[in-house]
């Protein structure tokens, strides 16, 4: 695995692009849960002491990613709800996702790749009509692995 360059000098505005197989929204404005979690299994062999365990990797879990953009009502928006809509219908429509961090001139310096990846949620936010604040799409994606190039 390439070694993982020092994060507080690329993204110190934190300028990301998110890609999605087949899918032209790049935009979001927050992007939450690239994450890895191995669980801990406890192990004992049949000879050592009963008192005593040790412990060993388990089943590995990825996520969830949370993905947030302003709803524009561009075709972006639109393809979202459409591969939700097909997992809602009984298709198992799974993509690959990538998170692109990118220097101060926009140059990519990491990315996060996320294979396998379908959506569990969508979420339209609050409609308020006293507030100023841009309309929030929230979407949820369940992956199933993640690797740093």
């Amino acid at each position: 695995m390439p070694a993982v360059p020092n994060l507080l000098n690329i993204c110190s505005r934190h300028r990301f692009r998110v890609e999605i197989d087949g899918i032209s929204q790049a935009g979001f404005r927050e992007v939450d849960g690239v994450s890895v979690n191995i669980e801990v299994q406890d192990f004992r062999e049949g000879t050592d002491n009963p008192a005593v365990s040790k412990t060993v990797p388990g089943l590995i879990h990825y996520g969830p990613l949370t993905l947030r953009n302003a709803v524009t009502g561009n075709a972006g928006n639109k393809d979202l709800w459409n591969w939700i809509k097909q997992v809602i219908d009984g298709d198992e429509v799974k993509k690959n996702v990538s998170i692109v961090v990118m220097d101060r001139k926009g140059n990519d310096k990491l990315r996060f790749n996320l294979t396998g990846a379908w959506p569990s949620s969508w979420r339209l936010g609050k409609l308020d009509s006293h507030s100023g604040a841009p309309l929030i799409e929230e979407m949820v994606l369940q992956y199933e692995t993640l690797s740093v190039a």
